[in-house]
């Protein structure tokens, strides 16, 4: 054995023993038990703040669904000349429909 695995050894002896004693210590149990207490009311104020963080998330990404659809809607009522060739193209013939496609991704 070298001398710094018997120093080692020694170190985790004392701090044990330390610990021990501490332990029967009420000034140093009571110190412990409040600061576990605070450790859990911190843990309790940081779960409340990321479920708001997360509620809030949602409640935008419903709004941005709803608007989305509600811009889908008027879009099917008032559709501009692109999206009623879009419509139209649907019942065409496929060998039609391509090459109205295939316009409009060109741009004529």
């Amino acid at each position: 054995m070298s001398w710094g695995k018997v120093g080692l050894f020694a170190g985790g002896v004392a701090a044990a023993l330390i610990v021990q004693a501490a332990g029967k210590s009420k000034k140093v149990r009571d110190t412990a038990v409040n600061g576990l207490a605070a450790c859990m009311v911190a843990n309790d104020n940081l779960q409340v703040g990321a479920q708001s963080i997360v509620d809030d998330a949602s409640d935008l990404r419903a709004e941005a669904e709803r608007e989305r659809k509600i811009d889908a809607a008027q879009i099917r009522k008032h559709p501009t000349a692109k999206e009623a060739v879009g419509c139209c193209c649907l019942n065409l013939v496929p060998e039609v429909r391509f090459e109205l496609t295939r316009h409009e991704d060109i741009g004529f």
